[in-house]
Order: C-alpha cells, then structure tokens, then sequence
C-alpha cells in the first residue's frame, strides 16, 4: 500500500467518525455495500438514509464519478424505501471550481459535495473555534509595555526543552510542532516561574492552527486556561465553559462531541492554578486537595479519544514529589516529562532583537523572558547609545519582586501586590532559622505568614497562591515542607522585613527574627540599603533598630545588615552609649571612604569572613572586635600595624595590599597587565556587594598605572567580567561571579597571556 492510499483509507476512517457522530442514531454504521458496489459510508437514522463518499483527489472526473455514483444510490433508495436520501461527496481540501460546478449541475437535486471541514462543521466548526480562541488570553502570558495579554506571536524566541532528568536536551520542533508522521503526543512541561510554559503552549496552538486551515491536520487544538475552571471536575462541563468564555459562536456542546469524536487536540495550561475546596493545615489534607484540584485533568487524560495529542504545562514545584505529580495528573508512561529552559546566547541575542533592544544584558538577571520582557517594558535595561544605564542588580531585583508579587495577586483578588510581597519577604525571613538561609518552611507556617500578612486564614481562594508561590520548592517529600531554590529571589526578598523593622523596630517586631541564623547576602544588604534610602532613613532610626535587635538574645543577626546600611547610606548618628553585637556572623564586612564612623558599635565573639578596609576610611571610625575572629583582613599593611580596636581577636589570613600590589608591579609585566591583575583581585578575591570605582586606583600604583585603570575596566565591561552602577553619586563595579575561575586563572597565572581578556589590556 502506497502513501497515497493509507491518506485515503485515513481520511475515509475520519470522515465516518464525523458521520457517525453527526447522525448519531447511526453510530453503528459505516461502509457497505449498495448494488453490489462498496460505499464509503451508509448511515441510516429514523428519516434519512445518508450515502457518503471520500476523496483525497482534486480531479473533476474523480469527483464526478463519485458524485454520479452517489446519485444513482440516492435516486433509487428515495423510490424504494419511505425514507428520504440523501447523498455526501467529501473533499479533503475545499472542492475546487469546476467540481463544485459541474456536481451542483448534474446532481444538487441529490449530491452535496464539499470539503471535510465543512462537512464536519455541522457537527463542530473548528475554523471559528480557533478565531474565536485566538482572540482570548493565553495562559499567564501578558505585555508589560501596554499591560495587555496581547502579545504579538512573532515574539516567541523558541528555546529547546530538557529531559525530567536532566541528561539530554530535548529539540524544540520535536515538542512544539507536528510529528512527520502525525504520532500522538503526549507532554508535561514543567518550568519556573516566567520561563515561558504558556508561550510555548501557545506555539504548539499556533502550529496546529496553521496545519489545520491547510488542510494537514483535521483535529483543531482546543487550549484551556486551567484558571478558569476551578472547581470543575468534569470535561463536559469544562469545555462548555470555556465556549461561552471564548465566544465561540455555535452551540457549545460543539466543543464536547468533537473531543468525544477526537476531533481536538487538547492543550491544558497550568494546572497549578486549579483550586477545589478542603485546604487544610495536615501534610496529607494539602495533598487530598491537589488531588482533588486536579481531577479534571485526570478525567481529560482518562477520556480523551487515543487519536488525539495533550500537552499539560504547570508549576514543578506545586507538587512535593514527581511520583505525587505523575498520580495527582493521572499521567501513564506514555506520557514525555520535559523542563523548559532559560535562554541559550543565541536564543538570547535573537528575543533581545526582537524588542529591538541594543544594550548589554545585565548578567545578573536570569535569562527567562518574562523577567527580561518586564525590565525591558520599563526601560530598566539601558542601551548602547548612551542614552540611560542598566539599572544594577539590587535595584532590579527590587522591580522584579514587585512585577512578581502582582502577577501572583492575580491568583486572589482579595489580595494586593504589596501583600503577596510582603507574604514572600516574610517566608524568607523564616527561612533563615536555617543555617543555608534556604529554608525549611512546613504547611503550618506558611499559612501563619499567609495569615500574618494577609489579615485573613488562608482558604480554598488562596490555596493555589500558596502552593505555587515562586522560588519555593518541595524540601522533602515526606512531609511537604517547602525550600527556597532561586538564590536571588531569596536574598533579595529577605531585605523586606529588615527594612520594615527599621521603620518600626518597637514592642516585639524583633520577635520576627527570632532564630535567625543565616546573612541576607550581598544582594539582600544592597536590596535593603536601596529602600531604606527612597523613604530618605536616618542614622538615629538605623541605629535604635541595631539597639532593639541587640538586646534580643535570639535577634542579633540582624543587626549585620543593619550596620551595613548605617554604614553604606553614610549615616550619622551620635550614640550616647557604646551598641554591643553579639556572636553573629558575616560574609563581608567592606569600609570605604565616605561610609559612616562604627566606633560607636562592638563585636563580640563573632565571626568575619571578609573585612576589607578600603584607603581613605579613618582607622579611628572602625568598630570594636573583641574575640572575634576574622578569615581575611584587608587594608591593614601588618599584623603589627592592628588597630587598637581588635581585642583578643583572632586574624587568619591578613592580606596585605600594599606588599602584595608591590610585588606586583614590580613583576616582569606589561604594565598594562599589571593593572588587570591588580582590578579582577579587587573585583574576585575581596568580598563586598561591590567596588567603588576609586578603589581601582590605590596600592602600589604610579601614574602610568593609574591612567590604565579607564582602559583596562572598559575592558573588563566588554567582557562581562563585571559591570558599572551608580549609587548615591558614586560608580560602582560589581562581579559578574560567573566569571570567578576565569579570573582567577588570569590573576595566579600572570604568565599565561592566551586569555581572550588579557590580549586585549595588552593591545593597550
């Protein structure tokens, strides 16, 4: 059998099915034979005898041969039997002129001949279902520029997907487009939030429209936004519903006896926004309530005809394990489990043209296109002409939870942004009883932070908020707790209470940060200090919260990040008595010129990874240590030469610049290369949220070296090492530490001058 032939026996087969379920009293007909001579179809129902014939031809003497044999048919069974007959010719693709002509000629009195999809119209009209879907919303998707769910198809950057195990890429053609051979696929996408589930959803919508209308493919995709159908449980209702919602212009059981027929594909779009009644406070009551949410995807995936693909995207992080996931969706092994991606470079490069954005990406900010879709919207990102900087990471991530926090509100309309932000600033201060400052947050206390933030008990409405809130996944499987997995999020989100604490630190909000263990990091203190310094904060409120926080026993943490906004907003404030920190810990500590005197303040019997004390900040302004002990200390020539205020305090490894930077220019070197080294050691190997850009010029420099230092950053700029911010009127350089191996294979092998970078500080 030739492929011709399988394509008319396959179309034969599709247009009995559509027979059978337009004349459904004639389910159990099909092909026969009449006058000795095989017919396509005979379908009898209480009144009428329906002959039918199919054809893949476009030929004027196929068609009329068929259309005369089906009037034959129909004349004599209209003179034999009472019943009325009559008869179908159908085309696969829209009859062409002449055999509309020359059949309606000779035999319209008998014969309707017409295309499949306007044979199958009678019974759905797929054609106006995909105009009428392509003018609704998809999924979660949205235009920040003009806050519309409009967003222009041809947008889309496709990315490749991967495996559920993560072994092995996944091309993007093979998920979002029809197989050669038109075999059933079947697909769960996971994804993170923003990384581009509902576009790639409606990509595989916009490849089955496209073969649909060119007659390629004769189901029509029928995409569901799972949101708009909490509470149901059943297809038929669910499809129903989603007719009216479209404006679909037919009778909206249309819908149900096309899937029935399996006529559509199905395309179903975040099942972590079902929602069904029962949140309770157990482990085991939030996982009946995901199962019970998600039975309308069960009885979709049981139900649906074998002949037609579902693809099912969602939230991984919804569910505490993949064996939940697989038995709450009633997934079987057929089914291929595959993650999206974020953007390759060129993936990148492409949707950046796309927005017709010329600038340098920020490499802080995770490559997904929501994320970059909103900056973008809101100039954040800078251009190449000069025109405006890209804003740095702490500002930006500062945007970025906002954007967040009101994408997630939408999930409760009783809920503002500034609530679901505040719940998520709150889960991260919780997480930091943890000592990774990840967390380790279980059913009960994220319903109390929902409670304490949202003024009312969680409940069926805001169930689905909590089960999907970004950033946090499953820590164990099993009891449900849930972990913060995107860094960033985290330390950027712990910054919202500190600052609120500043605002308020009386009666017990310090309370709040009882078993606190873990830093904010560098971006939490940079997220902190920005905020702190747009509501225009005084030294004396910094420091009366830094008092309230170290008299609590069980809250002393905190006060790290207090002090690194005193110090970093240049904070003035004259403390009648001295302010004693005890036993925190901190990654970095970093003073430099024009940051606020500590003398005031005490550390005692903690632990400093870092401290770094830039020229120019006064010896006489440092704080107290006293048994303390500090990793590496920079900025002090000797260990002779420590100041007065380092009390019993213990110092690993003393870096000693001045010497250090000696040697270093003294070395054998192009000079150029020299300065290379002496910046990336600044940038890489001396902890901080950031350089001041007069830092570069210190040590042992002369002003040969120093006129370099403009040149050799640029350098650093293009390629990527780090990047240029301004802040309270000063330029700041900050690492970029996915490049820390790179530069430290320029900084301890000075000799090796291969490096793309190095080549071009020496063409200097």
């Amino acid at each position: 059998m030739d492929d011709s032939q399988k394509e008319q026996y396959a179309f034969e087969d599709s247009v009995r099915a559509t027979a059978r379920l337009l004349w459904n009293e004639a389910a159990l007909d099909g092909a026969g034979k009449l006058d000795e001579r095989e017919r396509d179809g005979i379908f009898e129902t209480r009144d009428t005898i329906h002959i039918v014939e199919a054809t893949t031809s476009t030929k004027l003497d196929k068609a009329l041969s068929d259309a005369k044999k089906t009037h034959d048919a129909v004349l004599k069974l209209r003179k034999a039997h009472a019943k009325f007959a009559q008869g179908w010719v159908v085309t696969r693709s829209d009859p062409t002129a002449d055999q509309l002509d020359q059949v309606k000629k000779k035999y319209s009195s008998t014969t309707t001949i017409l295309s499949f999809e306007q044979f199958r119209s009678r019974l759905f009209n797929g054609s106006e279902y995909i105009r009428a879907r392509s003018a609704y919303r998809f999924g979660s998707i949205q235009d920040f520029s003009d806050g519309t769910v409009n967003v222009p198809e041809n947008e889309y950057v496709p990315t490749d997907f991967i495996n559920y195990d993560r072994t092995k890429t996944i091309p993007h053609d093979v998920v979002l487009n029809l197989h050669k051979n038109q075999e059933r696929r079947l697909f769960l996408i996971l994804g993170e939030y923003g990384s581009g589930k509902s576009m790639a959803l409606r990509a595989v919508f916009i490849s089955r429209r496209k073969a649909y209308f060119n007659h390629n493919l004769y189901r029509s995709p029928i995409y569901l936004n799972l949101r708009d159908h909490n509470g149901q449980t059943s297809p038929v209702e669910a499809l129903e519903r989603h007719a009216r919602i479209i404006g679909y212009p037919g009778p909206a059981n249309d819908l149900v006896r096309a899937w029935r027929a399996g006529f559509v594909d199905l395309i179903l779009d975040g099942f972590d926004e079902m929602a069904t009644a029962g949140w309770g406070g157990s482990i085991s009551r939030v996982r009946n309530h995901r199962y019970a949410g998600m039975a309308l995807i069960r009885h979709f995936v049981l139900e649906t005809p074998a002949s037609a693909d579902i693809y099912i995207a969602g939230r991984e992080n919804f569910f505490d394990s993949a064996s939940e996931m697989v038995s709450t969706l009633g997934i079987s092994r057929a089914f291929s489990i595959i993650r999206t991606s974020e953007f390759s470079s060129d993936d990148l490069k492409k949707f950046l043209e796309k927005k017709s954005f010329s600038g340098s990406f920020p490499k802080w900010l995770p490559a997904r296109p929501l994320l970059i879709s909103y900056l973008l919207s809101k100039g954040l990102l800078g251009d190449d002409d000069g025109g405006s900087e890209s804003i740095d990471e702490a500002e930006g991530w500062n945007h970025l939870l906002d954007m967040i926090a009101g994408r997630e509100a939408s999930q409760d309309a009783r809920l503002e942004p500034s609530q679901v932000r505040e719940l998520l600033e709150r889960l991260a201060t919780l997480a930091r009883a943890t000592v990774d400052g990840f967390g380790n947050l279980d059913v009960t206390v994220i319903q109390q932070a929902f409670q304490a933030t949202a003024g009312f008990a969680p409940d069926e409405g805001s169930a689905q908020l909590l089960l999907r809130l970004p950033g946090l996944a499953p820590s164990s499987r099993e009891d449900g707790t849930r972990r913060f997995v995107d860094q960033s999020l985290a330390n950027a989100a712990k910054a919202g209470d500190v600052y609120r604490f500043v605002q308020h630190p009386y009666g017990d909000a310090v309370d709040l940060f009882s078993g606190a263990v873990s830093g904010i990091g560098d971006l939490g203190k940079s997220v902190l200090a920005r905020l702190l310094e747009s509501v225009n904060v005084t030294g004396s409120q910094i420091v009366r919260a830094i008092e309230s926080a170290s008299s609590s026993n069980d809250s002393q943490q905190i006060c790290c990040e207090l002090v690194y906004a005193f110090t970093k907003l240049g904070a003035t404030s004259d403390l009648s008595t001295t302010v004693t920190i005890n036993s925190v810990t901190e990654d970095n500590l970093y003073l430099s010129d024009g940051d606020a005197s500590l003398r005031g303040f005490k550390f005692v019997g903690s632990l400093f990874n870092n401290i770094d004390i830039e020229e120019g900040y006064k010896s006489a302004d440092l704080p107290s240590l006293e048994d303390c002990i500090v990793g590496t200390l920079s900025g002090i020539v000797s260990r002779t030469a420590l100041p007065p205020q380092f009390v019993r305090t213990e110092v690993t490894d003393l870096a000693d610049e001045v010497t250090t930077n000696a040697q270093l220019f003294a070395a054998s070197l192009p000079e150029p290369q020299k300065v290379l080294v002496s910046v990336l050691r600044k940038l890489f190997l001396q902890g901080g949220a950031g350089r001041q850009e007069s830092a570069f010029y210190r040590g042992a420099m002369d002003a040969r070296s120093r006129a370099l230092v403009p040149e050799v950053l640029e350098k650093i700029a293009r390629f990527g090492f780090a990047r240029r911010s301004r802040s309270r009127g000063k330029w700041i350089w900050h690492a970029d530490w996915s490049f820390s191996s790179e530069a430290r294979r320029i900084i301890f092998n000075p000799a090796n001058a291969e490096h793309p970078l190095v080549k071009a500080v020496l063409s200097l």
